[in-house]
């Protein structure tokens, strides 16, 4: 998870490591992506920065995106970021038993989205994400296809 309140990149890099290192004490091990924190009503909400205002009934919490989700105490330059690392673990980390599942064309697609993410991984690299926005615009254009 990322996007917590007062998260540093100190605290993302750990948790990479941590991932790495969890795979190579099992290579078996499958991370399913870094997702971006999106509040929910619990107590949690009490230790929110004052940025945070929650919604103010049920249907209001019923609209928000948890796909999409922008924390407003980071700067739209830091969820962008966080949104880059999101895909970029997605990718790199997808699930050997559900890749089984797909089909050729999706399996090629892959290999290659799968290379330049491990890749960003390695490096460190989540900016620019041409790639990433590419590989976002296919899959929405050839869903149920691929």
């Amino acid at each position: 998870m990322s996007g917590l309140p007062n998260e540093t990149n100190a605290n993302l890099a750990a948790t990479f490591d941590l991932m790495d290192h969890m795979c190579q004490l099992n290579p078996k091990t499958q991370h399913f992506g870094i997702f971006v924190y999106t509040p929910f009503p619990s107590p949690v909400l009490d230790e929110l920065p004052p940025e945070f205002k929650p919604p103010a009934s049920l249907e209001e919490w019923g609209d928000v995106d948890v796909f999409q989700y922008k924390p407003p105490w980071h700067s739209k330059r830091q969820v962008e970021r966080l949104r880059a690392i999101s895909a970029v673990a997605r990718c790199k980390f997808y699930p050997q038993a559900q890749l089984a599942e797909r089909g050729f064309a999706f399996k090629v697609g892959y290999g290659v989205v799968s290379r330049v993410a491990g890749y960003r991984w390695r490096k460190r690299y989540f900016g620019f994400p041409v790639d990433l926005k590419l590989v976002n615009w296919v899959a929405r254009r050839f869903r149920g296809y691929l």
